[in-house]
C-alpha cells in the first residue's frame, strides 16, 4: 500500500532522560519501518526540527521528561497543525506534575499514598514532615521529573539532613513509604494490558535499576491473585481516563502487604526499548513489540484523516 503520510519519530531533547529517549526512538522507528514510511529525528534542543509538514508528517513523540512529556512539545505540534501520537497538552502537563495528577484522582476510587509538597529551600523540619504524613519514613520525588530521577528514601532524621544538604531547588513531593511490591501496568487505546512486577536485586527501583541490565528482575505477568490483578487493571483504566490520557501510557503502583494497590504516577511517554516496561506488559497481553508500536500510532493515523488502515490486532 502507498501511504499519503510518513511517520516521524522524535527523540532526544535536553532533559536528563535524553539518552534513554534516543534508545526508545530508535527502537520504535525500527519497529514501524516495515509498516510505514518512517523517519527518526533526534532533537538537540527543545524545538521542532525544520522541514516537517503537517500535511505529510504524523509525529510519534518519544521524548521522555521535560518538553516531551510536560505538554511543551504537544503545544508546538498543535499550534502547527500536526497529528501526533500520545496524550494531548493538558493531560501531558497534568501527568508530568505528580501533585496535579493526585489532585485529579481524588475524584475516583484509586488509592493514593498520603502526600505533602514543599519548595526547596523552604524545607520543613523532619518532625513536621513526619507529623504531616503520619509516619517517620517517606519517599521524596521532584514534583515534575520522570524515570525515578532525584528520588530519595527517608528512614531517619539523618537521611533527612543529608537530603537537605544535597537536594536541588524546586517543588518536591513527599509520599508516605508503603512497604510492598512494585507493579506497573501498560495501557493502550483505553485498555489496561498486563501487570508486571519489578524486583530490584538491591535497594529500590531508581534510575540505575531501570536502565542497567541485570539489576532488576521482572515477572510478566505478575504472580498475583486474580482479584488483585483485576483491581490493578481497573485502577489503571480509571487513572488514565480521569487524567485524560490518550493512545498509550504506563501506570505505576505499590501493592501493599495487604494487597491494596496504591497509585504512584502515570507515564505518558514511557520507555520503549524492547525490554522496557510497557513492551513487557504488552507482550504478556499477547502483543509483540512491532504490533505494539503499530497500535500506538494507529489513532494518530486516524486523526490525520487516513481511515483505510485496520488495527493490527484485528488485521
Amino acid at each position: 500500500m502507498t501511504y499519503p503520510f510518513r511517520l516521524v519519530v522524535l527523540s532526544g531533547g535536553s532533559s536528563g532522560e535524553r539518552e534513554v529517549s534516543r534508545r526508545s526512538g530508535a527502537a520504535v522507528a525500527r519497529a514501524l519501518s516495515p509498516y510505514f514510511p518512517t523517519e527518526s529525528l533526534v532533537l538537540e534542543c527543545d524545538e521542532l526540527p525544520r522541514g516537517l509538514k503537517p500535511e505529510r508528517d504524523i509525529i510519534c513523540p518519544m521524548i521522555h521528561g521535560s518538553f516531551g512529556e510536560d505538554g511543551g512539545l504537544q503545544a508546538l505540534l498543535e499550534r502547527e497543525g500536526f497529528a501526533y501520537a500520545g496524550s494531548g497538552i493538558v493531560s501531558s502537563e497534568r501527568c508530568m506534575h505528580k501533585l496535579q495528577t493526585k489532585e485529579k484522582l481524588l475524584g475516583c476510587s484509586v488509592c493514593l499514598p498520603k502526600c505533602v509538597s514543599f519548595r526547596n529551600p523552604n524545607v520543613p523540619s523532619y518532625e513536621e514532615m513526619s507529623r504531616n504524613l503520619g509516619q517517620a519514613s517517606f519517599v521524596l520525588k521532584p514534583e515534575n521529573q520522570g524515570s525515578s530521577l532525584g528520588v530519595h528514601r527517608i528512614f531517619s532524621e539523618g537521611d533527612w539532613r543529608q537530603f537537605c544538604r544535597e537536594a536541588e531547588g524546586g517543588l518536591w513531593l513527599a509520599e508516605g513509604h508503603i512497604p510492598g511490591r512494585e507493579i506497573t501496568v501498560g495501557w493502550l487505546q483505553e485498555r489496561a494490558l498486563a501487570c508486571v512486577e519489578i524486583r530490584p536485586k538491591a535497594g529500590f527501583y531508581d534510575y540505575a535499576h531501570k536502565y542497567t541490565a541485570g539489576l532488576s528482575d521482572y515477572l510478566c505477568p505478575a504472580p498475583l491473585e486474580d482479584s488483585v490483578t483485576q483491581r490493578l487493571l481497573a485502577d489503571t483504566e480509571k487513572a488514565c481516563t480521569y487524567c485524560g490520557c490518550r493512545d498509550f501510557a504506563r501506570v505505576d503502583f505499590i501493592l501493599s502487604e495487604q494487597n491494596i494497590p496504591y497509585f504512584l504516577e502515570i507515564n505518558t511517554i514511557p520507555g520503549m526499548t524492547e525490554t522496557s516496561l510497557l513492551p513487557r506488559s504488552a507482550r504478556s497481553a499477547g502483543l509483540d513489540f512491532g504490533p505494539l508500536c503499530y497500535e500506538m500510532v494507529y489513532p494518530a493515523i486516524r486523526r490525520f484523516g487516513f481511515r483505510e488502515l485496520p488495527p493490527h490486532a484485528m488485521a
